[in-house]
């Protein structure tokens, strides 16, 4: 199984484009995209809010630590105000439906725990570049 635990890269590579539909944790790979705000609209209804963990040690209070502290990006990459990064399981139906996710936005300098409400806050992706996977910085050897 893949743990996050001693570090993670948020990896520009390519990533399995078909979902994985499974419940073993150990096959799931990790996506993680940067997207910016688009529009604002009035909108009436519900939407669920990211989770504070969504497994293999990939809980908001240790990624928020991580990404203020470290360079996590394997490519040169400067947050902007209201970047969002948003993490979650290449598994089917989980960020499509908004049930198991993280998100980030950078704000004043930092990145902070939240999230664009997608009922009144459409974003896209920043650019096709600010996508992949995320990969453990975890050594075997040790």
């Amino acid at each position: 199984m893949c743990e996050f635990n001693d570090g993670f890269i948020l990896c520009s590579c390519e990533f399995n484009n078909e979902e994985i539909n499974t419940q073993d944790d150990s096959k799931i790979e990790y996506i993680w995209e940067l997207r910016i705000l688009k529009s604002k609209e009035l909108a009436i209804g519900r939407t669920v809010p990211p989770m504070e963990d969504i497994g293999s040690g990939l809980n908001s209070e240790w990624v928020l630590l991580y990404l203020n502290s470290e360079q996590c990006f394997d490519f040169n990459y400067q947050p902007e105000e209201g970047d969002n990064l948003v993490i979650y399981p290449n598994t089917k139906g989980y960020y499509n439906q908004n049930i198991r996710y993280l998100s980030f936005i950078f704000k004043e300098g930092s990145w902070q725990e939240d999230f664009y409400d997608e009922l009144g806050e459409l974003t896209k992706l920043k650019s096709r570049k600010y996508k992949g996977k995320i990969k453990t910085t975890y050594n075997k050897s040790k």
